[in-house]
């Protein structure tokens, strides 16, 4: 297609491998600038001549005119696709293109700083945005099933048709003016899913906690995790910062400024104080929660103080609930989907080995903790039971450790087996024998084998829902868990979790 060839050229320009390129409409150069986090009055003039170095250590943009828009280049950098800056580009149209070496890309088209639809080169049809389809008319004729290899050149071509500004080489021949940019720091979430937060795989009995907090606990939460780190901070006197933990109204654009002036400047407990007050101002009470509590135990490590203070006053301001225990009345083969040990857990059966090698393999205090039915913990904990000539070991949340040597260990003198699963993380099944690991697979890709026998598996795992189409890693469990119990006979139902299990502590 002729229109797409026009953009050959950029195949040899400095921009080729990774650039974002934003047309603005109804803005002045020192606008543009000024939203994307710069100052035009500390621009320097370059040119992408043969001369041209790139400043990888500091986000940039290249200015011109053309016309009634402003063209923003940016080597090597995104800033023109983070709707932080989109939304601050309230003249008029606005496109963005954005590329990289990874083949990801970013086309977005804004009007008067709202995104108003956006996608990815390579799935034009997975759109979001206020009116995903607005620009179908001047999309849908171009190649788009032909983007691998051209995606810059089809995201340029619909801005031209678009702006009516052709990307050609004259727009990065001469001199033009660059501006070191202070980049903008996220804006607040309106909303959070709690399996993906961090807090959640760091904390999970606190998160749990808030997941069942009604909306007035989840706010004075949220102002409570602020007042603490601004504290320790040293800002809990700063007018607006005081105005939110009062649950008064802040400026948001000053707040903005706050933070990202404080994060350039390196003060790290202070600009994680500033953050926890600006998510305070989340129009979801559960995402201000979650992000204040997250941002504020941020600040109190980066300025060395009680962590341990902060979370005891926090779940004190919650009424101090006891962690939940057992299935939770859960029944049925998706169980895990609702169930905390749906965020991350791990599986380990063993023939072999008594209770006591398999928990010194693991690394647990011998002496125990206790028993009874299995129960959320931040601490780490491995919940045993002995079923028939199997150990079974049972442990909530994620664990960061050489696995397949592991499995090697429990296997030595018989059999061991594993369904590990974490929603932000991978997922695996290992099966191992006399000391070898005779497989290992991806849950979310089981063709993707490994071990001196990688397709030991394959019969059973093709009879079984693995990968489960549309699920995370929580849900990838169920097939894991069900292969599993082909492999050792023991089924791991939400009902045996409300069995008398013995704890170890972890090291």
């Amino acid at each position: 297609m002729e229109e797409i060839a026009r953009y050959g050229w950029l195949d040899e320009s400095p921009i080729c491998e990774a650039a974002c390129v934003t047309f603005v409409e109804g803005m002045d150069l020192a606008a543009v600038a000024a939203a994307f986090g710069g100052s035009l009055e500390e621009a320097v003039e370059i040119t992408f001549d043969g001369d041209y170095e790139p400043d990888y250590a500091h986000d940039t943009i290249v200015l011109r005119q053309i016309g009634d828009w402003v063209v923003a280049i940016e080597d090597n950098g995104w800033q023109g696709s983070r709707p932080e800056v989109l939304r601050r580009l309230t003249g008029g149209r606005a496109v963005s293109c954005f590329w990289n070496v990874n083949a990801v890309t970013r086309f977005s088209y804004a009007n008067h700083g709202a995104v108003v639809t956006e996608f990815e080169a390579l799935f034009p049809d997975d759109r979001g945005g206020l009116d995903p389809d607005a620009l179908e008319d001047l999309r849908a004729d171009l190649p788009w099933d032909e983007a691998i290899g051209a995606t810059q050149q089809l995201m340029l071509a619909l801005a031209g048709r678009i702006s009516g500004v052709e990307f050609t080489p004259d727009l990065l021949a001469g001199p033009m003016l660059a501006a070191r940019l202070r980049p903008w720091p996220e804006d607040v979430a309106e909303r959070v899913n709690p399996r993906y937060e961090a807090l959640t795989h760091e904390d999970p009995e606190l998160s749990y906690a808030l997941q069942r907090a009604d909306e007035p606990a989840l706010r004075r939460l949220a102002r409570l995790a602020t007042d603490r780190a601004a504290v320790v901070a040293g800002v809990r006197e700063h007018p607006m910062i005081a105005a939110v933990i009062a649950g008064e109204e802040a400026p948001a654009a000053r707040l903005d400024t706050l933070a990202r002036d404080l994060e350039l400047r390196g003060h790290a407990a202070q600009f994680r104080a500033v953050e926890a007050a600006r998510t305070c101002m989340s129009p979801s009470a559960l995402a201000a929660a979650f992000r204040a509590v997250t941002e504020a135990g941020h600040a109190v490590r980066a300025a060395r103080a009680d962590a341990r203070a902060l979370r005891d006053a926090l779940l004190t301001e919650l009424g101090s609930p006891a962690p939940p225990s057992g299935s939770g009345g859960l029944t049925g083969a998706t169980w895990l989907d609702e169930h905390w040990l749906g965020w991350a857990g791990c599986v380990t059966y063993t023939r072999g080995l008594d209770v006591t090698e398999v928990t010194t393999a693991l690394g647990a205090d011998p002496d125990g903790v206790g028993t009874g039915p299995v129960t959320l913990s931040t601490r780490p904990l491995a919940w045993t039971r002995t079923l028939g000539e199997w150990v079974v070991v049972l442990e909530p949340g994620r664990r960061l450790r050489p696995a397949d040597q592991l499995l090697e260990r429990l296997s030595a003198s018989g059999e061991a087996v594993q369904a590990e699963w974490s929603t932000i993380s991978n997922v695996w099944f290992r099966y191992a024998v006399g000391g070898v690991l005779r497989a290992r697979l991806n849950g979310y890709a089981p063709e993707q084998v490994w071990g001196a026998d990688p397709h030991a598996l394959d019969a059973l795992v093709a009879e079984l829902p693995i990968p489960r189409q549309g699920a995370d890693g929580g849900g990838q469990a169920v097939g894991l868990l069900t292969l599993a119990a082909r492999l050792t006979g023991i089924e791991l139902t939400a009902a045996a979790l409300d069995e008398q299990w013995s704890a170890y502590q972890l090291a």
